[in-house]
Parts: structure tokens; sequence; C-alpha cells
């Protein structure tokens, strides 16, 4: 096939685990990433990083704006909130732009300290990002901060979604999603296209019948999410596909599924 598609596979949650990273870092090596996605207040991602940095000319490397997870990294006494809980706060305006805004700047910070650089791009754990409230306080950083450098947004919307997941693309555009999206058109920000990796991240899935369909749905600028790993975190909810997509990114049926349906990953640094 002469006409290819160009996908930007980006892994989330890097230093989340040492197994999450390990696994990110043994895709990185083999060429099989497009991107990877950095937790600064996870408890591996110092110990990982130094190795990840050596690949930036090869690999995107963003910050995974956390906010759930752990504890703020700019004050590690202040607990990050439940998804929910946020989530609440946030659509009725009943969160902290002082506080969101110290905890990004901080998380900002400890990117450029470990990685010597700014970020290629910005997202979300948990998409957290697009959030109303969360999201004004991104749009100001990136301003001063970030623009120059044309540093990307992650955008959720327009989803390319399976059937079975439709419910949770449509709470991921009315969670903020087409919002951001059109503020980022307005703004006129770097961000992808469509979104697509959407699943329910069940143990019995099978990842590889899903990645086919993502790939024949896939149109070029597609920003497809995974969440490989190695290991087993028992406390990670998400364990056992972290595996399977590892094994999968990591097969010959990977590279002869993204030939069959014209599909070429994005590589390198952003272009600046």
């Amino acid at each position: 096939m002469d006409d290819f598609k160009t996908l930007i596979l980006c892994a989330d949650d890097f230093g989340l685990s040492a197994g999450v990273s390990a696994g990110i870092l043994h895709l990185v090596r083999k060429q099989r990433l497009s991107a990877v996605s950095c937790m600064l207040n996870a408890p591996d991602f110092t110990t990982s990083a130094h190795e990840l940095s050596t690949f930036k000319n090869n690999v995107q490397i963003g910050l995974h704006f956390n906010l759930t997870e752990g504890s703020f990294f700019s004050d590690s006494n202040i607990t990050c909130f439940g998804l929910n809980e946020l989530l609440i706060k946030t659509h009725l305006g009943l969160i902290s732009s002082s506080l969101i805004r110290a905890e990004f700047n901080a998380q900002l910070d400890g990117f450029i300290d470990v990685m010597g650089c700014l970020p290629d791009f910005i997202d979300g754990h948990q998409h957290v990002h697009q959030f109303p409230g969360i999201r004004s306080v991104l749009f100001e950083v990136y301003e001063k901060r970030l623009r120059a450098e044309g540093t990307s947004i992650r955008s959720t919307y327009p989803a390319i979604s399976l059937p079975p997941y439709q419910l949770k693309a449509q709470i991921l555009s009315l969670t903020g999603g087409k919002k951001l999206q059109q503020q980022l058109n307005k703004r006129q920000i770097n961000h992808n296209d469509y979104f697509s990796g959407i699943y329910d991240f069940a143990p019995g899935t099978n990842y590889r019948e899903l990645f086919r369909q993502w790939l024949a749905g896939a149109k070029s600028n597609t920003l497809l999410m995974c969440h490989p790993g190695e290991g087993i975190d028992l406390e990670d909810p998400i364990r056992h596909t972290r595996n399977k997509e590892l094994a999968y990114l990591l097969s010959d049926e990977f590279i002869h599924d993204c030939e069959e349906f014209g599909v070429s990953l994005a590589t390198g640094p952003v272009t600046r």
C-alpha cells in the first residue's frame, strides 16, 4: 500500500511503577512507539527517567499531568484527588486555580530539571487536563511558558471509538474533550486531529483484535493511547491488560497489522 496514514502511538503512565517504566523503555528501544507520557509524581519516574531522556531524539516525550495518583509533586503532604471528586469539583467550580497552577508549574519544572528540555506535549492522567478549571490553568501556563516552543496538547475529541466503548468516548467529550478541542483550534495550539485507544481494560480483552479495529478506522494524525507494562503490580487495576498490550506491541503481528492497514508510526521529536 503506497498511501500510509501516520499514527501517533503514545504510551502513558511512564514512572507509575518499575514494571510500567521497564515495559515502555523496552518498546522505545525497539522503536515501537511515537511518544511517551511521563508522570512526574509517580514512584518510579526519577529512577527511570534518565534512560528515557537518552531517547529524546527518537521519541516524543511529554508531561502526563497527574492529579489523581499519589501526592502532589509540589507538596508531598497534599494527597491527590480521587477522580470522581476532581470531576465534581471542577464542574461545580470548586477547584482552587492557585493550587492547580502551582502543581502544574511544579510538574513542568520537574520535567525540565530531569529531561533538560520542555515537554514535546502535554496531556493528563485520566485526561484531567481537559476538565473545566484545569484547562483554563493549562492555557494560562501554556501562553507563558510553552507556546514559543510549539508544545502540543493532547485532544481526546473527536474519538475514533469502537461500538462497545461509545459511551466512554461520549463521557470524554462531555467532561471537557469537545470544549478543549474547540479552544485548541481557536487558540491555534498544536494538537492531534483524532483520538483512539479507548476500551475498558477488561482482563479478558483480545488486545490485538481491538488494535486491528483501531488501525482500520485510523486517519492521519490520530493519537492512539496505550498502557503497556511488565510484571504484575497488585495495586494496579489494569495490570493484566498492560502485559497484553506490551506483548502485542513487541510482536511481529503488530508490524504486520500496521502494514496491512497502511499505518506508519510518527517518530522522532516534534519539529519546532
